[in-house]
């Protein structure tokens, strides 16, 4: 008999945890919990955090009758890093499988998140690709997340994280590493997290979409979204300060990177070109450290590198030619030839050298 074909009482140790908090899920956890119970990869374990729900999510959850579950409850409300560390505390599979009370995974999700980790031990946590789903589970996009270990580094570097969530598998032992949830952000706790885990082991997602994400008017991320960005921002600025090793960051290059790089080209953005300058030196300085920090083979910082000067360039060509804001022309002057120094570079494959290449100002 086929070792994963025996019935689930055989199985005396799950491979993989599957976690999930709930805070009032009751209208989507149903469809969560049945979602992991139809999976075809059957060693597993399913933990529950009802943390102290008002609504219905209690009567939901009792009515599920399966050995494979277990729900934790909080006699109050604890947040969503408390109840995920209490989750993981109690957890014992060597695989910890994350997911939101109100998201969908595909049957397939574990047995193939599962076998990439079993093939690949050097990585510590793989995520997937998502269907983004509306409230009534229509279907109105798919995602198409970086895949490679450096470029999912580099995101949470800048505010954007290259990861879902709910997708998430981690090992037990890169999990134990970092210490979990730190439970500092209330409602950007797990790109805290994941910020974490990409800079301390080796990262990977896989472009095959395994989980629907919700997205709907009562989620904690649009519900709080400006609480949301402000934590992220700041978990920004922490990455930054981690990757240069000093503690200390020019608040305003800083802003000036936020503003040049987070902002659409057709957005204002006020900036002078001594700031655009300072701005810029600060994000190749961020770089080479990363590069640095991370010990990546050449090839790996090669092709990294030609992908952001090519993903720069366009962009403060496009910012240098639009009459968005305050910037002069002196200012649109230094963007675009910071545009053509980060295009060039492309075309030779070259790094920038920050001590003969800033331009004047």
């Amino acid at each position: 008999m086929n070792f994963d074909d025996r019935p689930y009482t055989e199985l005396t140790v799950p491979r993989v945890s599957v976690i999930i908090s709930s805070y009032n899920g009751e209208r989507f956890i149903a469809e969560a919990v049945k979602s992991i119970l139809q999976q075809t990869f059957r060693r597993f374990e399913l933990i529950i955090v009802n943390d102290a729900s008002s609504d219905g999510t209690s009567r939901i959850l009792g009515e599920f009758d399966d050995d494979r579950i277990t729900v934790l409850n909080n006699s109050t409300n604890r947040g969503i890093a408390a109840s995920q560390n209490k989750a993981i505390a109690s957890a014992r599979g060597d695989y910890l499988a994350l997911m939101d009370h109100d998201d969908i995974s595909l049957p397939e999700r574990l047995q193939v998140q599962v076998d990439f980790l079993d093939g690949h031990p050097e990585v510590g946590m793989v995520g997937s690709n998502c269907i983004c789903i509306d409230e009534n589970n229509i279907a109105r996009s798919v995602s198409n997340y970086p895949a490679d270990d450096a470029f999912l580094k580099w995101y949470p570097l800048l505010c954007a994280c290259p990861f879902f969530h709910t997708s998430l598998m981690i090992r037990r032992s890169a999990m134990e590493k970092v210490g979990g949830y730190t439970g500092n952000y209330l409602f950007a706790g797990d790109y805290e997290l994941i910020s974490k885990l990409t800079d301390s082991c080796v990262v990977a997602n896989l472009a095959q979409p395994l989980v629907k994400w919700r997205v709907h008017s009562t989620s904690t991320s649009n519900a709080n979204s400006q609480k949301l960005s402000d934590e992220a921002l700041d978990i920004s600025r922490q990455n930054v300060k981690a990757v240069l090793g000093n503690g200390e960051l020019d608040e305003s290059a800083w802003q000036g990177l936020r503003a040049l790089l987070m902002s659409s080209p057709t957005a204002q953005v006020n900036i002078s070109s001594k700031q655009a300058n300072a701005s810029i030196s600060l994000l190749l300085h961020l770089q080479g450290r990363f590069y640095h920090r991370h010990a990546f083979a050449p090839g790996t910082i090669n092709k990294h590198r030609r992908h952001v000067y090519w993903v720069w360039g366009r962009h403060f060509l496009a910012l240098a030619y639009r009459r968005n804001g305050s910037r002069n022309p002196t200012c649109r002057l230094t963007l675009l030839k910071w545009s053509w120094k980060l295009l060039t570079a492309v075309v030779s494959s070259a790094q920038i050298n920050l001590s003969k290449s800033v331009p004047n100002s």
